[in-house]
């Protein structure tokens, strides 16, 4: 009812759940004041009746324990024991508490065919609305695993995934069919992780990033990264993508997505794409439109690796250039049948 607090309850439901068992809740707001954990069994279905119907809110006191503020809401899976097979449909996460650190979502070492449909986190809204959860989801160390049909709005990062510092277990995570609205950072790549695919998915308004590929969350370089032609990168303050990964060796990134307004909410240094460090990687950008962006449309400064631009990708309307190359050699960029057009400094800038 939105009022009872139904933590134990809560808590009573997932432990009475065994391998290849469904739990099922019905509409309401169930509230909880700590964080939950689901059981460390194989092939379980939690389902609810739609991501705005069956609502699970955080509901902590802060008084008691500032801490209450700074965690993992749910957790599903253990870093102690492989899952497979799992399926979370039709609920939604929020919270009644300003969260300052933690994911709404944490989604723990779960392997071979762990499918998430329907799951919405935060009330999606505006830049302006007052946004109680921090992260959204969080994606640790999984392999074969689809997340489709959702809407986050958090205030920090919508989707984080990561593999782990000591091997490339963590590997083949589909996102598909959504929305993040107004994020700091719209999906996170962290570290240690290859085959992230993002098919139809809106990331609109970041405040700093549509899409980021670094190691900050796992020290370990990245490996394979598609942004599909599906996806869109709209109106982001710092970059729509942005790649920092010092620790990858030869990684391959593909980026389709439409990508416009970098800098439209603020930023005016902004760029279409960013590409910092990818030691030895391999680029290849293929978006139709890389445009309106508030400083060039492509920026690099890695000077290792291989970028090759299609012919079918327009580069316009930068605030400064289409494409500029701060150290990095232009022979290592072929852009030569690419459309730079409109560019108000140039289309090509190669710094000494």
């Amino acid at each position: 009812d939105g009022e009872t607090d139904d933590t134990q309850s809560i808590k009573n439901w997932l432990a009475s759940l065994g391998e290849g068992m469904s739990g099922y809740a019905s509409a309401g707001r169930y509230l909880f004041s700590e964080p939950l954990t689901g059981p460390l069994e194989n092939e379980i279905s939690l389902l609810g009746d739609g991501g705005r119907q069956t609502v699970f809110v955080y509901n902590a006191s802060v008084v008691e324990d500032e801490n209450n503020v700074m965690v993992d809401l749910i957790t599903l899976g253990s870093h102690s024991k492989v899952l497979t097979g799992w399926l979370i449909q039709g609920i939604g996460i929020d919270s009644n508490k300003r969260m300052e650190a933690g994911s709404a979502l944490r989604i723990c070492n779960m392997r071979s065919g762990t499918r998430l449909k329907d799951v919405i986190v935060g009330t999606l809204g505006t830049a302006t609305l007052s946004k109680k959860l921090y992260d959204g989801v969080r994606f640790d160390n999984c392999n074969v695993l689809n997340y489709d049909g959702f809407e986050i709005d958090v205030q920090h990062t919508g989707i984080i995934v990561n593999g782990a510092q000591d091997t490339d277990s963590g590997s083949d995570v589909t996102l598909d069919n959504g929305m993040i609205s107004y994020p700091t950072v719209g999906i996170h790549a962290g570290g240690g992780f290859g085959g992230l695919y993002v098919g139809q998915v809106l990331v609109y308004g970041a405040m700093q990033y549509g899409f980021l590929q670094d190691n900050s969350v796992a020290e370990r370089g990245n490996r394979e990264i598609i942004l599909s032609e599906f996806c869109v990168l709209d109106a982001a303050s710092q970059a729509c993508v942005y790649v920092n990964d010092p620790l990858s060796n030869s990684a391959t990134l593909q980026i389709d997505a439409f990508i416009s307004g970098a800098g439209w909410l603020g930023g005016t240094s902004a760029d279409g794409i960013s590409i910092i460090r990818l030691p030895y990687g391999r680029v290849s950008i293929g978006s139709t439109q890389v445009r309106v962006s508030g400083r060039h449309g492509l920026y690099v400064r890695e000077r290792q690796a291989m970028i090759r631009i299609s012919p079918n990708t327009f580069i316009t309307d930068s605030t400064e250039y289409g494409i500029y190359l701060d150290g990095c050699p232009v022979e290592n960029v072929h852009y030569q049948d690419a459309a730079l057009l409109y560019n108000q400094k140039g289309d090509i800038y190669v710094a000494s």
